[in-house]
């Protein structure tokens, strides 16, 4: 219902409403001509270049956008570019590189496709196209590309820590390249097994510089998630190689050995034998079982904190699904976790057949495939056998308060410590109703985007209606610290306060955990793992671009969330994680830019940042938006965004500050040229993941120029675009 709800909501943001006044579009002239240039000087062609004009009736803003290709391949190259002219016949170019067109093998005549767009705001329609045909050119007059996977390419199986099990599948090829280049290469593949799909890519986002010639490379991919999800080999293996100044230049794909999913390393929790079994608890000693409980047996090999789940149907029942979860932080050992089910809830369920159990057990601080499964049938018990109390109903409504965001989405849940009991409901239009009985319960009424949560207690004595009012949220804080310990290294510190989440998160981390009305520590720092991304992290995200590279992510440090108390407790929660990034390419000189970007404060959350540059440097702060800051002393300054000079009305625009810095030793050999000079001899490429929430953006590479889609020999790569259709 979130994403539903989320994806309404952007649905509404992003898609324009047709233009108010009619738009003018560029209009293409007669005089358009090609011709190829040789940039470095070896006689062959770096770019092939089209010349042409193009008239706009009236001021503003005005895309263009060209397509190349031949017969073979009718979308092979790709080019576009957006200014703000005034009223008159303008001349521009496109560049298309040459490797590309050598790599494919493509001899022209080549079509180029133009078309020209009209911006209204930050929104482009597409108008008017022309078609042009250009001269014949052989592809080999073209640059080879710089740098190009060579054969042969194996794989094997790599056992890390000694116990018989390969942790690894490792793929070596070579790398070979025709000039001094800088190269960033990865591996992936995507496998589905009995237990599902598996997505596994090998560490990405450090920079390579590598020499004239061949060189060898090796890929790591993670071999948890093949185990996870039992499935065999072969496996087909992506590899994918980025050419700072060209971009993705090229693509293999590789068989592996056919490994058995049972050579691969077990997740960090087995099932012991026998396995899971269950039993009937009578606390009270009354002859009837207060609780249903699912004796889990584990052997734990590395430490952390697990949660394990339990689905329980029942046969003779298609809606009869009940589910229960049990939270703890394990170190290497032997455990038997015991997951509750009410006696109460089973009392009033008229089916004793055969009952279907599955047991989840996952490690909720590390991969999401880093987890256990095993299901079973097991005999169903008869209704008589369970504790009963007289069925009273909690019925009622949620209200929202006003605001465009999140309304006719949340959640109810309530839970009663002395009984354990415990249920959860997604209303349909706002409206819930419990079966449940005489006595206390803590009530949690959660909502989504800026509906804040709240908890209340509530006593009840026969048929209940309850209103639950829903808060306006309270935007997260987030404090972050970026210390730069080196040029090529950043340790990041982010302090949150989850003032919006408190309420949930106290709720339900006492819900996996013990239910007694008081969520510890160690619950909350479990249910934060298991309900956020944070852990489960895809490509490396960096607060920081230092000298036009991000900083890839490595490794979390520590983690911790505070904020113990009882449920109901209004006080904020609080995690602190701690971060390493680092990169294997050094910047050299004594001159450095570092750029960091920020979010603006919005509903969701506000952020301040706070840089340290090494020890000793020195520097200047600007920034290209409404950001204040504030110098710390050498080498520091606290950066506030603030809210946005141009709201969007979903607020998660952004800001930049550039730092010029200066390193306290003096410059060195050929490097001593200054930022300038550093830049000057960079073409910049970006490889780019949106988060469309995140606290900080990520800027790993700027990028000259991306590879199109439909690029021949390539794989293909989807480019978002709006044609105001």
């Amino acid at each position: 219902m979130l994403f539903l709800a989320l994806v309404f909501i952007l649905t509404i943001l992003v898609v324009p409403t047709a233009p108010a006044r009619a738009l003018t579009f560029p209009q293409f002239g007669d005089s358009i001509h090609d011709y190829g240039i040789d940039l470095d000087g070896n006689h062959l062609y770096d770019e092939l270049r089209i010349d042409f004009t193009a008239t706009v009736q009236e001021n503003g803003t005005y895309g263009f956008e060209a397509q190349l290709g031949n017969e073979n391949f009718p979308y092979l190259l790709h080019d576009a570019f957006h200014k703000t002219l005034t009223a008159g016949t303008h001349t521009f170019t496109f560049a298309f590189l040459g490797p590309y067109l050598r790599k494919a093998g493509a001899d022209g005549p080549y079509v180029v496709r133009i078309r020209g767009l009209a911006y209204v705001g930050q929104v482009a329609w597409y108008g008017t196209e022309k078609s042009y045909a250009t001269s014949p050119y052989d592809a080999t007059s073209f640059d080879p590309p710089w740098a190009l996977f060579a054969d042969p390419i194996t794989d094997q199986g790599r056992d890390t820590n000694g116990d018989g099990l390969f942790d690894q599948i490792v793929v070596r090829t070579s790398i070979t390249a025709t000039k001094d280049v800088i190269v960033m290469a990865r591996a992936s593949m995507s496998v589905n097994g009995p237990d599902g799909w598996a997505d596994i890519d090998s560490p990405f986002g450090d920079s390579i510089h590598l020499p004239a010639g061949t060189s060898a490379i090796e890929f790591s991919l993670e071999s948890l998630p093949l185990f996870t999800v039992h499935a065999n080999g072969p496996y087909a293996v992506d590899l994918y190689l980025f050419v700072e100044g060209l971009g993705e230049i090229d693509y293999r794909t590789h068989q592996t050995q056919a490994y058995a999913y049972s050579q691969f390393r077990r997740p960090s929790a087995d099932f012991r034998t026998p396995g899971p079994s269950v039993a009937l608890v009578d606390s009270d000693g009354n002859g009837l079982a207060d609780f249903f409980v699912v004796h889990v047996p584990l052997r734990v090999t590395e430490a952390g904190d697990f949660v394990v789940y339990v689905n329980l149907w029942l046969s003779a029942n298609a809606g009869g699904l009940f589910q229960s979860a049990h939270g703890a932080h394990f170190e290497p050992g032997d455990y038997t976790v015991d997951v509750p089910f009410s006696g109460i809830a089973f009392s009033r369920q008229p089916f004793s057949a055969n009952w279907t159990l599955e047991v989840i057990a996952k490690r909720v601080d590390s991969t999401d495939y880093d987890r256990n499964r095993t299901a079973w049938l097991a005999p169903g018990y008869d209704p008589s056998l369970f504790e009963s109390r007289p069925v009273a109903y909690l019925s009622g409504g949620i209200s929202w308060p006003a605001s465009p965001y999140g309304s006719g989405c949340g959640s109810v849940a309530l839970m009663d410590p002395s009984t354990k009991f415990a249920a959860e409901q997604f209303p349909n239009y706002g409206l819930f109703s419990f079966p449940v009985y005489p006595g206390t319960f803590l009530v949690l009424v959660s909502g989504c985007g800026a509906a804040g949560a709240r908890t209340s207690r509530v006593t009840i004595s026969g048929d209940t209606a309850l209103g639950l009012a829903l808060g306006n949220s309270t935007p997260n804080s987030n404090e972050i610290d970026a210390n730069v310990t080196s040029w090529n290294s950043t340790r990041r510190t982010i302090r949150s306060t989850l003032i919006n989440d408190a309420a949930e998160l106290r709720f339900h981390a006492d819900m996996y955990g013990n239910r007694d009305g008081f969520a510890d520590s160690t619950e909350l720092r479990i249910i934060r793992a298991a309900e956020s991304g944070y852990f489960q992290r895809g490509p490396p995200y960096s607060q920081l671009v230092i000298d036009g590279r991000g900083m890839p992510f490595r490794s979390s440090v520590s983690y911790q969330v505070d904020g113990a108390g009882d449920v109901l407790s209004p006080a904020n929660v609080t995690e602190t994680h701690v971060e390493d990034y680092w990169s294997h390419l050094e910047s050299g000189g004594s001159r450095h830019n570092v750029t960091v970007e920020l979010s603006y404060d919005g509903p969701f959350g506000y952020s301040r940042v706070t840089i340290h540059l090494p020890a000793g440097a020195t520097g200047t702060a600007t920034s290209n938006g409404n950001v204040t800051i504030v110098p710390l002393g050498l080498g520091g300054w606290m950066l506030d965004p603030g809210t946005s000079p141009n709201p969007t009305p979903s607020q998660v625009d952004g800001t930049t500050v550039y730092i010029d810095a200066l390193a306290p030793v003096p410059p060195e050999g050929p490097s001593a040229g200054g930022l300038v000079g550093f830049v000057s001899d960079q073409i910049s490429w970006i490889l780019a993941s949106v988060a469309a929430a995140a606290i900080a953006i990520g800027a790993i590479w700027w990028i000259r120029r991306w590879r199109p889609p439909g690029a021949a020999q390539l794989a293909p790569i989807e480019e978002p675009r709006h044609d105001g259709t």
